[in-house]
């Protein structure tokens, strides 16, 4: 494995950090933009209630950093678990209800559903995968 591509691989763990951060930071916020009215449609139509998508939220933020640190260190046991993690989020979310996002927040989260689709790539499907068997 050359030197070059793990610097890549790091350098796109730390882009998906800060991403998640910066997403995470401008929902919390974007209620203080005056956006009140829309922000009240959040959770509409939702099978469970509102808190429970909350706090599902924020466990998967925590449990995606661990996962980004533990792909980071190259631990085995990280690439299936952001396997996992999305494909339970992909089977979770159409259950949530209206999702509202400004502009900026839906520009962060495709870039990040991207560059995730290519951390998914690189893990399972390049020399990089060599590394998470040691």
């Amino acid at each position: 494995m050359d030197i070059a591509a793990e610097n890549r691989f790091k350098v796109l763990i730390y882009t998906l950090i800060a991403l998640d951060f910066i997403f995470a930071f401008i929902s919390l916020q974007w209620s203080y933009f005056g956006h009140d009215r829309v922000l009240n449609w959040v959770g509409e139509g939702a099978l469970f209630p509102l808190n429970y998508y909350f706090i599902y939220s924020y466990a998967a933020y925590f449990i995606t950093l661990v996962i980004y640190l533990g792909l980071y260190n190259y631990k085995k046991w990280a690439r299936p678990a952001l396997l996992w993690l999305w494909l339970f989020d992909s089977v979770i979310t159409p259950f949530s209800g209206i999702y509202v996002f400004s502009g900026f927040e839906m520009m962060i989260f495709k870039i990040t559903l991207i560059l995730t689709g290519l951390l998914i790539g690189l893990v399972y499907f390049s020399e990089l995968t060599k590394n998470f068997g040691r």
